[in-house]
């Protein structure tokens, strides 16, 4: 059992990019084959840095991007057959204290612990918000906002630590 919880101390947009890069070949329909709809690629990360070590306090960035194809009709062959309908880049940080649960316990938090409540548990309480962000965003481009899935942070990181042991050998 964990004897210890994260505090959040602040959230922030540490940088937002989204580029329309075609438009308004994207919306026209005489121009885009509508039957080869592609989902977006989803890509994202999730780091933490310490801020003030002594304070048990850290920086955790989530940076996601998303991109959208299109592809056009293959009658129009002065253009690419598939076309960026958009990009999305996000970094979203958390200023988060690590802290006892409880008072009168002395115990030091083990690196395991503290990668377990940086790695899943903030992220996991964070992703909401960058939902929300990135799904306007999209939205304000002229397309219907996207929904992200929720993610599994606890098999990321148990992932990305089977790889890191993989590395090492």
């Amino acid at each position: 059992m964990m004897n210890h919880k994260i505090l959040i101390q602040g959230q922030y947009l540490k940088d937002l990019s989204v580029e329309n890069p075609n438009a308004p070949s994207v919306f026209n329909d005489r121009f885009v084959d509508r039957s080869q709809q592609t989902k977006p690629e989803i890509m994202f990360n999730v780091k933490a840095r310490p801020v003030n070590k002594e304070m048990n306090v850290f920086e955790m960035i989530m940076e996601f991007k998303t991109k959208l194809n299109v592809f056009r009709h293959k009658e129009d062959p002065k253009y690419p057959e598939k076309l960026v309908a958009y990009i999305c880049e996000l970094n979203y940080g958390t200023i988060a204290q690590i802290v006892k649960k409880d008072d009168s316990d002395n115990s030091e938090i083990s690196e395991e612990d503290r990668n377990k409540l940086l790695l899943v548990e903030l992220p996991h309480m964070i992703f909401p918000y960058i939902r929300k962000i990135l799904g306007d965003n999209i939205a304000m481009c002229g397309f219907p906002p996207i929904m992200l899935d929720p993610i599994d942070f606890k098999k990321t990181y148990e992932d990305n630590l089977k790889v890191d042991v993989k590395t090492e050998s």
